[in-house]
Parts: C-alpha cells; structure tokens; sequence
C-alpha cells in the first residue's frame, strides 16, 4: 500500500507513545507538540528542564517540580511556556524565601587516603550572620554537620545528584538534594555556580528554605 511502502522509505520508525505519526510529516517538529497543563505528567515538564535549560531533574525530584507546575498552571487556567517553566524552577529552588543565603564559604579537601573535606561558610540569616564549620567525605557532609553544630538543625542527605549545564572550563555546574528531618518527607532543593562545592552548598540551603 502507499502508507506502507512511504514508512519503508524512512530510515528510522516513527515509534512514540501516543503520538501516532512523525510530527515532521505534517511539518511540525517534537518539540512543538509538548503542550504543559495542569494536567500533564512530570516526564513533559522533565524534558522542557533538559533539553531548554539543560536541568537534568533527577527521577525522585521531577515529581515535586510536576505538583509545583500543575499548581501554576491550573492557578493561570492556562498552558505554560518553557520560559514560565523555567521561571517557576526558579522561584521554587534556586531563589525561594530565603531563611538562610550563603554569603561565602571556603571548601578545602585534603589530600590523602581519608580524603576529607572542611567547610567554613558564612550563613546570613534574619537572627544575623553564623558561622558554619564541619568537616566531612565531602563538602555536602561536611555542610550538612556544620548545620546541625552551628544552627542546631539536624537533617538526612537521602538524594544528591549534580551535573555541568553546559560544556567547557568556565560551565555552571547544577547541583540537586533531598533533604529528611525527623523521618519527615523528604524537601528538595537545587543549586547553581560555578563551583560545584559552592553549588551543592547552595541546594543545601534552597532545601532548608523550603523546609
């Protein structure tokens, strides 16, 4: 049949859950189809993250930002764009309501077979400046105790994952956690810099804000 014989012709199958047809037959393209509402799942708002903004949401994460989107989006009773996604990824994580905001830190690693890392940060909050000081495997377990010595939070890393947003020597580096206190429900939060220490410093505190 003429279907079959134009399908053999492709050099690739068209074979994608619940879109029947290549978008590119009818002169459209992938991208174009996802649509972002108050009803679509957390792999659609995932893909916009990764392949717009290079954010690669890790799986547990990705349903956190989906509730956050779906909120968003039935608030406005409208679709959103990737611009507005990514504005609420924003909001959300790498600029909630500060409690706590890193106004600097030093990280050093010592090398040797214990490879232990030491943090010194300065933490503005609204009872003033604190300063956070632990020592760890690395600069997340190091925070993480310098939190609980200095501010008296004691918290759970149960999810850490970080990636390079972009190629080359001078690239953001992302940073993502799952912070648990009290055996409660996990938190989440994220971070960016071009450090990876001071990024993964930062989604520590995004965490704690939103907590």
């Amino acid at each position: 049949s003429q279907i079959s014989s134009f399908a053999a012709a492709k050099e690739d199958i068209w074979d994608v859950p619940y879109l029947p047809i290549d978008p590119k037959d009818v002169g459209r393209d992938y991208e174009s189809i996802i649509r972002i509402n108050s009803q679509s799942g957390k792999g659609g708002v995932a893909y916009i993250m990764e392949k717009d903004w290079g954010f690669c949401l890790p799986k547990k994460m990705q349903p956190d930002f989906s509730r956050v989107i779906q909120a968003r989006s039935e608030a406005s009773g409208r679709e959103l764009s990737s611009a507005e996604i990514y504005d609420c990824f924003k909001q959300t994580y790498l600029f909630p309501i500060e409690k706590y905001r890193l106004k600097q830190c030093i990280v050093h690693t010592e090398d040797n077979d214990r490879r232990q890392t030491r943090i010194s940060a300065e933490i503005v909050s609204k009872e003033g400046c604190v300063r956070v000081c632990g020592e760890g495997s690395g600069p997340v377990e190091a925070f993480v105790r310098g939190i609980r010595d200095s501010l008296g939070i004691s918290v759970e890393v149960v999810m850490y994952e970080e990636h390079a947003l972009a190629s080359g020597a001078d690239a953001e580096a992302a940073a993502y956690i799952a912070l648990s206190r009290n055996n409660k429900e996990a938190v989440f939060g994220a971070g960016v810099d071009a450090n990876i220490s001071t990024a993964s410093i930062k989604a520590v505190l995004s965490a704690l804000n939103r907590a």
